[in-house]
């Protein structure tokens, strides 16, 4: 069973909570009932046996009710690899954005500016989709625009407080 770490924020280089929260809190911001404006919170999730350290199995940002969520996916490095935004649409949660990076084949952290390429890919509902590709190796940035696609993947169900896992899933 997945075990999961909550926090205001979680840091990515540092692999840990920045201001860790407990259930009740995460519970009030899900349910938009938090005390401060600024009430969303991270979410890292960890394999059941495994120490919560190091590079969890993903990340989200989840902002109250579910209305947006980023989902973070690391390489063994801890390094930013994916990131996939979705937004609230009546009652699902569509996936309108993905960023993908690409670091040089060298070992260690690396922040996504230091990434080789940087790969982005909008959608919108209508089944419009843009994808912008910068291999930083190359003098320009390459941008493609495809219509009448099937954006049936986009769609997720929004999640029910703790039942993360279908928003943590690789989506390539």
């Amino acid at each position: 069973m997945t075990q999961f770490t909550y926090s205001y924020k979680w840091s990515f280089m540092g692999g840990k909570p920045r201001q860790p929260l407990e259930l009740p809190e995460v519970q009030r911001r899900f349910d938009g009932r938090a005390e401060d404006a600024d009430n969303w919170f991270s979410v890292a999730a960890w394999p059941d046996g495994r120490v919560q350290e190091g590079v969890p199995d993903y990340v989200l940002e989840i902002t109250p009710r579910a209305e947006y969520v980023n989902t973070h996916l690391m390489d063994e490095c801890n390094r930013l690899r994916f990131i996939y935004n979705f937004e609230r649409r009546e009652d699902r949660l569509f996936l309108f954005s993905r960023v993908e990076y690409t670091y040089p084949d060298r070992p260690g952290y690396m922040i996504p500016p230091a990434s080789s390429i940087i790969e982005r890919v909008s959608f919108k509902p209508d089944g419009y989709m843009r994808r912008r590709l910068n291999d930083k190796s190359q003098p320009s940035v390459e941008e493609w625009e495809y219509r009448d696609m099937d954006l049936a993947d986009n769609w997720e169900v929004v999640p029910e407080f703790g039942s993360w896992g279908h928003l943590g899933r690789y989506r390539g």
